[in-house]
């Protein structure tokens, strides 16, 4: 793509993100706090051996519910948080989206899978040559994400689902590319 626009965004500002937001949590949920923590640092440790892709424009914030549908095509929507990013940070931050963070059974999680293997042999049919190398650092950024909105949120099973994020989070960042 030609669009340049956008500011540049990577690894170091998403864990600067998250880190951020993390001391929050110290005292009021100790536990999620040192669970994700840990998950950070594993996260900040894969991304410093395996080297940055290319920057392309990218949604900054690409999740399920930024698609519209006429019928005919899809358009995508709420680009406010729109930059210049590895492609692995959209895919991984989609992919992170849809896993349930209290599935019902293993079939939740099963469907969630399947969901993330044709969303992303569909992106493959259209970028080809994408390798996939960072894919697992920002699904696992993603997931660390969701496991500190669910802590903020103190909802009911909050500890549940921020601990099934932040398990999901460390096995994805050892999850090989294809697999």
């Amino acid at each position: 793509s030609k669009i340049s626009v956008g500011q540049p965004h990577n690894v170091d500002l998403e864990l600067e993100r998250l880190y951020r937001r993390l001391d929050e949590f110290k005292l009021s949920a100790p536990r999620a706090y040192m669970l994700i923590r840990g998950l950070l640092k594993q996260i900040a440790a894969r991304a410093e051996r395996v080297p940055p892709e290319v920057a392309v424009p990218s949604h900054g914030d690409y999740k399920y519910n930024q698609f519209l549908f006429d019928g005919q095509r899809f358009g995508m929507i709420d680009v406010e948080y729109f930059v210049q990013a590895e492609p692995s940070f959209d895919l991984g931050k989609y992919c992170g989206h849809l896993w349930p963070a209290s599935p019902k059974d293993w079939t939740d999680s099963a469907q969630a899978k399947e969901a993330r293997r044709i969303f992303l042999d569909a992106y493959l049919r259209v970028r080809p040559k994408y390798e996939g190398r960072r894919f697992s650092i920002y699904e696992a950024l993603s997931l660390a994400t969701r496991a500190l909105v669910v802590t903020w949120a103190q909802s009911r099973n909050y500890q549940y689902m921020a601990e099934t994020l932040i398990a999901l989070g460390y096995e994805q960042l050892k999850t090989r590319w294809g697999d």
